[in-house]
């Protein structure tokens, strides 16, 4: 069985700014309150090319190519299929079924 639609918008509505505090990552700089900088979680590096904009809930990382959602960057931070990302962001609260990818 695969999630649904609306199961998959409510974890997309999770705040990105606050996972990211919650996985110890700090913001470098804000910018007009729409992009906020950060050194990547994603690869080294030292001056900070990833942008979270917390009004769409979305992220880039200028330096690998990649955005997306919350459920993206949580793949991308825990090397999880799209599922288990799911899983992680609802707080293991999913209902007990097989969740597809």
């Amino acid at each position: 069985m695969k999630l649904s639609q609306s199961e998959i918008d409510l974890i997309k509505q999770r705040d990105i700014v606050s996972y990211l505090d919650a996985c110890g990552f700090k913001p470098v700089r804000r910018h007009n309150g729409k992009a906020i900088k950060y050194i990547s979680p994603l690869r080294a590096e030292t001056d900070g090319s990833f942008y979270a904009y917390p009004e769409t809930g979305t992220w880039y990382d200028f330096g690998s190519g990649k955005g997306g959602s919350i459920i993206q960057l949580c793949m991308e931070m825990n090397g999880v299929s799209f599922g288990k990302a799911c899983d992680i962001l609802s707080g293991g609260k999913l209902p007990e079924r097989k969740i597809e990818d």
